[in-house]
């Protein structure tokens, strides 16, 4: 059997094995199916960085996704150069409202100034 191939964010056909293997940049979130709750996150290797998360329980997101594999839905919100990944990861969790209503401790990795408050 064939390997499928994909279309990347610059429109060429790629083997899904090549589109995986490359490190791409940008704002992805985890949604919990179940509640919506979500956790947005940057990275400058995202499927890198969803494989610490899947393998993890330091953090909220990553405890509950070890205790639940299925309930979970990873998605790549988009693909942007590394000066943006700030500003785009703060827009999109201000969009999702995920530090008041997800699993996002902060409104941004480099900007912690609205930290979730503990009840």
């Amino acid at each position: 059997m064939a390997t499928p191939l994909v279309k990347t964010p610059m429109n060429k056909k790629k083997k899904v094995s090549d589109f995986y293997r490359k490190k791409w940049c940008g704002i992805y979130v985890i949604t919990e199916v179940s509640s919506a709750r979500r956790y947005v996150g940057q990275s400058k290797d995202i499927f890198g960085r969803w494989s610490a998360h899947s393998g993890g329980t330091k953090s909220d997101i990553g405890a509950a996704f070890a205790a639940h594999p299925t309930h979970f839905r990873w998605q790549v919100l988009e693909i942007c150069n590394e000066t943006l990944l700030n500003e785009r990861e703060c827009y999109w969790i201000e969009h999702f409202d995920s530090v008041a209503n997800g699993f996002n401790k902060t409104s941004g990795n480099k900007n912690k100034v609205a930290k979730k408050q503990k009840s």
